[in-house]
């Protein structure tokens, strides 16, 4: 078996180098810091991946190991491990309506016809023409961000759930994200245990970077 996942955290590097001062100061402000000196460049170990998922209950986002051994998933161990304050607005991902208009503006905006998909390059390349780090420039720093490690779905591309997020940019330093990360795993463990059984290549979705770090840090 060969699970589908989309943690890239090397598309994070590759995004975060080509920032400029200013916005490596403003995402430093909006507590996104810790992102920028990422040294991970992949999760090549899908059998720890998969050992993980199988052993996180998804009723009490707890892995269970042996009868002595568990961990609890809680938003306080995300801010611990990711390095996110646990405050803040809780809310929850826009629904598909929101999404597929914010996606539309989103192209809108890239210049990039409706028919095509936006793909982490086209967000690099825009961070790459900022030099006093607009607001642009920090949605797209930030939606690679979602897309690729704090809330990875199973496609390559863009997708309007990471677009509607950060439509307003003003709002996301008021943003819970450790909550919103949470609730995504829990998500995401719901949907492994219930469609994992006879796929070849089941998908894995949520913030395994952190399920991977938080597993090491406690053996």
């Amino acid at each position: 078996i060969c699970p589908n996942y989309k943690c890239a955290p090397n598309q994070v590097l590759l995004a975060s180098k080509s920032l400029c001062v200013p916005a490596k100061a403003k995402l430093k402000e909006y507590d996104f810091g810790v992102f920028l000196d990422l040294k991970l460049k992949s999760i090549e170990n899908t059998r720890l991946l998969m050992f993980l998922m199988d052993r996180l209950d998804p009723d009490t986002l707890t892995l269970h190991f042996s009868d002595s051994k568990r961990l609890k998933i809680t938003t306080h161990s995300i801010q611990c491990v990711l390095g996110l304050p646990n405050r803040g607005t809780n809310i929850v991902v826009p629904d598909k309506q929101i999404q597929k208009a914010a996606l539309c503006k989103l192209k809108q905006k890239l210049c990039i016809d409706q028919g095509v998909d936006v793909k982490v390059q086209h967000l690099i390349a825009q961070i790459a023409k900022d030099k006093e780090g607009d607001d642009f420039a920090i949605r797209c720093f930030l939606m690679i961000l979602l897309n690729k490690m704090l809330l990875p779905g199973t496609t390559d591309y863009i997708t309007g759930k990471e677009a509607a997020i950060t439509e307003d940019i003003t709002m996301l330093r008021s943003v819970n994200w450790p909550k919103l990360i949470f609730d995504d795993i829990s998500h995401a463990s719901k949907s492994w245990h219930s469609k994992k059984t006879g796929a070849t290549s089941p998908s894995i979705h949520g913030c395994v970077l952190f399920l991977i770090v938080y597993y090491l840090d406690n053996l």
